[in-house]
Formats: C-alpha cells, sequence, structure tokens
C-alpha cells in the first residue's frame, strides 16, 4: 500500500534529498549531542569511553556514532523511506546496522560489481519521473556533486550502496519463502480480493441544527466536574531564541560553474517544464559505467541550464546558506557545552557572534485541537522535534540543540517551565458552555442515526429502493442534508490504497464483516480536527463477490501477500536483536 506521502516522496525524491542533506548536521547532533552523550565518554566530555559495544560499534565514540548516522540517513533518503524525526532517524540506524552485524555473521561476501549496478538501478531515486525507468543523466548528475560536497563523498555513497546490498541479501535469508494455512490464504485473499458494490446514505453534520435546551448552572457544574482533562490548562514553557537565518550567511557562499551545474542537473525537475507524454518507447536502458547522455540531449540539457541559471544559483546559494547556518549553530552548541556557559552568563558569548536573544511568548506542548496547527509560535516552524526539544529544556539542561526551521536554524533557551493547571470553573464557564453544547448536539445526531437506520432497514424489507427509502426518510432528519450515492466494483484494498481522502474509508473496518443486503448502523466520519463529526454514513451491501482462488491472479496477489508477511517476520527478528542487544551497550547505562 502506497500512502499519499509515499507517493508525494516519490514525485519529490531529489528535492527531499537536497533538503535533508543540507540539514543532516542537525540530525546528527541529535545522535550524539552534548546533552543526551552519544558520541561522548562516559562522563559526556569526550573522554575515554566505556568498552560496551552495540554489535561491534561503540555508540558512545564520536567517529562510530556519526558514520551510523550518516550512513543511515544516505540510505533513507535513497530508499525513499519515511523517516521524518530525530528518533525515527536513530530506529532506523539501530535496525541497519544490526542487519549489518548479521550479514557479517553469516560470512555473506560483498556485492559484485553486477550486483551494485542491478541495485543502483532499482532505486526510485535514480528514476526518470515519466517512465518510471533508470535515469543515467540523473545518477551522473549525483555522482558529479559527490566530488563538491564533503557531506557525502563518493566513498560514503559506495560504502552505504554495499551495505544495503548486504542488508536485502540478509533479510531475503530471514524472511525464506513465506507460509500461509489453506485457512489463512482464504480468509486473507477474501479479505483483499472480494468485490463491493455498496449503496451509502450520507447525513451531513454541519447542516444538522436541533433545538439544544439552555443548560441550568448545576448541569454545567456537574459537566465540568465530570471532564476535568477538557479544561485543564496544558503545560507551557517559555524560551528565548538564537536564531541563524539563511540570509545572513549567503554572503559567505561561494558558487562554481560545475557546483551550479551538479545541482541543476540533480534538481533539474525544479527549474524546467515537464516535457509533453508521447507514445514513444523508452530508449534501452545502458550499463550505469557507461551512463553518458547523448549529444543532442547534452545540447537541450545545456540550454535549459543557461537559461535557468539565474534561478538555479539563488536556489543553490539558499541550500548552501542553510547549511551554513546549521553548520553556525552546530558549533555554537559545542562552544555552549564545552565552556559550561549557563543563561547568566550566555550574553558575553552572543556579543562575540554577533548574536542576540529573541524573547518567544509561553507556548503549550500540544495544539489547541488534534490534526491543527501545532501551539508553537510560528517563527519556530513547525517540527515536530522543535516541540519536544523545547519541552526538555530544564535548569540543568538550559539550552537545546540545534534545530532547524524554515529560514535556517535556531537554539532554544529555557527560561521557565510553567506546569498544567487545573482552572476554577467561574475562568472557563463560557468554554464550558461550549462543549456542552457540543456535546450535547452529538447525542442528538447518533439518536437521528439509530432512527434513520431502523426506518430505512425497514424500508428495505417491506421491498422499498435504497434510494426511496432514504428519500422518505428525509422527514426525520430534521435540517440535516441527507443523500444517496452507490459505489460498485472496488475492493477493500483499492479503497485502502486511496488513503483517508477516500469517501468510504471510515466504512472500511465495518465492510470486512458486512453480509450481502446488511445494513450498517450508521458510522461518524470525523471532521479534521478528529473530535467533531463531519457526517454519518449507512451503509447497505448490495453485492458482494468472493474471489476465485484457484485463478492466476489469486494465486499470484497469494505470493505478494505471503512475501510481505516474510518480510514482516524477517524485520521482528532484527527488531528483537536490536531490542536484546542495545540495552547492553554503554549508552544504556543510567
Amino acid at each position: 500500500m502506497i500512502s499519499w506521502i509515499q507517493k508525494y516522496f516519490h514525485k519529490h525524491f531529489r528535492t527531499v534529498f537536497a533538503v535533508m542533506l543540507a540539514l543532516m548536521i542537525i540530525s546528527l547532533i541529535g545522535f550524539y549531542n552534548a546533552s543526551n552523550g552519544l558520541g561522548r565518554g562516559r562522563d559526556g566530555t569526550g573522554g575515554e569511553s566505556v568498552n560496551k559495544p552495540y554489535l561491534g560499534i561503540d555508540l558512545a565514540n564520536a567517529d562510530q556514532a556519526k558514520r551510523l548516522m550518516n550512513d543511515a540517513n544516505v540510505s533513507g533518503i535513497l530508499l525513499g523511506l519515511n523517516i521524518f524525526s530525530e528518533d525515527q532517524l536513530r530506529s532506523y540506524a539501530l535496525d541497519r546496522h544490526a542487519s549489518r552485524w548479521l550479514a557479517d555473521q553469516f560470512h555473506l561476501p560483498a556485492p559484485s560489481k553486477a550486483d551494485l549496478d542491478t541495485y543502483v538501478r532499482s532505486l526510485r531515486f535514480f528514476a526518470d519521473r515519466t517512465t518510471g525507468q533508470f535515469d543515467p543523466k540523473s545518477y551522473n548528475a549525483f555522482l558529479d556533486q559527490r566530488e563538491t560536497d564533503p557531506g557525502v563523498t563518493r566513498g560514503d555513497f559506495t560504502r552505504v550502496l554495499v551495505d544495503d546490498v548486504r542488508i536485502a541479501q540478509i533479510k531475503s535469508l530471514l524472511a525464506g519463502p513465506g507460509f500461509l494455512l489453506p485457512t489463512e490464504a482464504r480468509a486473507t485473499l477474501e479479505l483483499v480480493e472480494t468485490s463491493w458494490s455498496v449503496a451509502v446514505a450520507s447525513v451531513d453534520y454541519a447542516s444538522f441544527a436541533p433545538t439544544l435546551a439552555t443548560p441550568a448552572a448545576a448541569d454545567l457544574e456537574k459537566f465540568f466536574a465530570a471532564n476535568p482533562a477538557r479544561f485543564t490548562f496544558p503545560a507551557q514553557v517559555r524560551v528565548d531564541a538564537i536564531e541563524f537565518p539563511s540570509e545572513s550567511f549567503l554572503a559567505k557562499v561561494t558558487v562554481t560553474d560545475k557546483e551550479l551545474r551538479a545541482y541543476y542537473d540533480l534538481n533539474h525537475d525544479d527549474f524546467t517544464k515537464p516535457e509533453p507524454k508521447t507514445d514513444a518507447k523508452p530508449e534501452p536502458v545502458i550499463p550505469v559505467a557507461l551512463a553518458k547522455p547523448a549529444e543532442s540531449a547534452t545540447a537541450k540539457a545545456d540550454a535549459d541550464f543557461a537559461a535557468a541559471r539565474p534561478k538555479v544559483e539563488e536556489a543553490f546559494k539558499l541550500d548552501r546558506a542553510r547549511r551554513l547556518a546549521a553548520r553556525a549553530a552546530a558549533e555554537l552548541t559545542n562552544d555552549l557545552f564545552q565552556q559550561k556557559i549557563k543563561p547568566d552568563t550566555l550574553a558575553p558569548v552572543l556579543a562575540a557572534h554577533a548574536l542576540a536573544l529573541k524573547p518567544i511568548a509561553p507556548f503549550a506542548n500540544r495544539p489547541a485541537a488534534p490534526f491543527t496547527d501545532l501551539a508553537m509560535p510560528a517563527t519556530l516552524g513547525t517540527e515536530l522535534d522543535t516541540l519536544a526539544a523545547a519541552f526538555r529544556l530544564s535548569a540543568t539542561q538550559p539550552f537545546s540543540d540545534a534545530l532547524p526551521t524554515s529560514r535556517g536554524a535556531v537554539i532554544l533557551v529555557w527560561r521557565e517551565s510553567i506546569p498544567a493547571r487545573a482552572p476554577a470553573f467561574a475562568e472557563v464557564r463560557d468554554r464550558v458552555a461550549a462543549e456542552w453544547s457540543a456535546d450535547e448536539k452529538q447525542r442528538l445526531f447518533a439518536e437521528l442515526g439509530r432512527t434513520l437506520h431502523n426506518r430505512i432497514e425497514a424500508a428495505l424489507k417491506a421491498g422499498t429502493d435504497f434510494e426511496q427509502a432514504v428519500t422518505d426518510s428525509a422527514t426525520v432528519a430534521s435540517s440535516a442534508k441527507l443523500e444517496a450515492k452507490k459505489y460498485s466494483g472496488f475492493t477493500l484494498a483499492q479503497k485502502r490504497d486511496s488513503g483517508s481522502f477516500d469517501p468510504l474509508a471510515p466504512t472500511l473496518d465495518r465492510l470486512e464483516t458486512l453480509q450481502k443486503g446488511q445494513l450498517t448502523e450508521m458510522i461518524t466520519a470525523s471532521a479534521a480536527d478528529g473530535k467533531t463529526p463531519e457526517s454519518g454514513l449507512l451503509v447497505l451491501a448490495v453485492d458482494k463477490k468472493l474471489p476465485d482462488l484457484a485463478t492466476p491472479e489469486s494465486l499470484a496477489m497469494l505470493r505478494r501477500i505471503t512475501i510481505q508477511i516474510a518480510a514482516y517476520s524477517a524485520g521482528t527478528a532484527i527488531a528483537e536483536l536490536v531490542q536484546r542487544e542495545f540495552p547492553k551497550s554503554a549508552l544504556a547505562e543510567p
């Protein structure tokens, strides 16, 4: 199943790589920084490390920790993994090293040049967006950039490729052929391949306007006392920010023609219009070692680059300025730790670097409602890691690591932690009344759903068509908009692949057990805040066609399912190895 996020990354791989590479130094500091002790000795000062390795490597050693995280970052980007936080990157790094260690234990040889060639061609990172096939031009541009970018050299790239090929091999060995019992195979295939046709009655929540009684003061106080968590003021933190805007580093960026061209080739889709689709067959793939663009293609690329050069140079400079901002922020965090600076002795240090503190208003550790904007001020960006970092600060740990923002990087300085507080009823009376009314409306909406279900079900048993039954039931729907729709010839797998935006997404779990002719109770679809209903759905299973288990298509699907199950088993085995071995390492000690 490919989620929307995966599809987005498939489309924007090259741009994502450039952005993540620019912020890699910040990600790495999160693993072996001054505050958590990783990459340092027993006392966190960079002294002698504790001889308690994690599967052969010393995570308290800065060089080994850096390589572990650096390689995992590059590997994740090339594979298109959805790694969005420091914790996810750390977890992937530990799992990846465990897989490498297992490959060593099984004495798997280094891959041949042919193995590497095949593997490189399989990476979507180097695929042409239009044809989906390996793009030699993108591959060569990537290699050229490795010559000018010390962040990831050719040696780093080759090492990651070699390791990833061996990791894929050991996972294949651990997975085995896969196996399903006949009953499991039938149940799984029916769940995935059954063809559904349904009719849906949709009740709009926004148009539902029941008459609500005015609650008595005693009822509101009782409601307030029964739901204390809904009215508690959340914990807050007050910090100052040391900002490193990218614009301040633009003057320090140097540009060469070779760097600009490599950057353009790697991100050419961001600067050129896509070619119109044609029915022409793609050119045959040529070996990676000989992957050089044709003469005519080179001439066109040169012309396109010349036309886009001003924009390329602007984007390149901003990208490098972000890296410089990240590096400057990282160096300052290290200086603060090494010099044992405290907030009350910070001013001279900032003055020496021509920096200043920016006060930030107190903010909570959660948004006002689920799935809405973060509670942080806009100046700090929207990264969850930044929010988590702010709430890890205290009097004993007053400085954050270097953190990425949309404008560059930032270091947070702790000023005050404000604990959560339960307010008096009088402070939040209006809010209590609003919450009571919202709950009462939802209760009446659920009651309407039960009434509609009973009426429509009775009409269907009497032989009335579904659409007519829904129309006839509109008289009891009050002001709520009620409409009927039909959906035919789909599988649950297809709908789940469409993601949460599919209109049937809230009903899929219930459909798994629905029989032909059955009508569900009203299923509530939530709005964007995850709390307020958006609509109520009553689903009738008009038809349910079970798959023929003997067809070639069904057998092929079963094989894919067993492969997925086997891959899951391999992943579980590696995760268990990490859980068993990591606590034995030096970093697990208090």
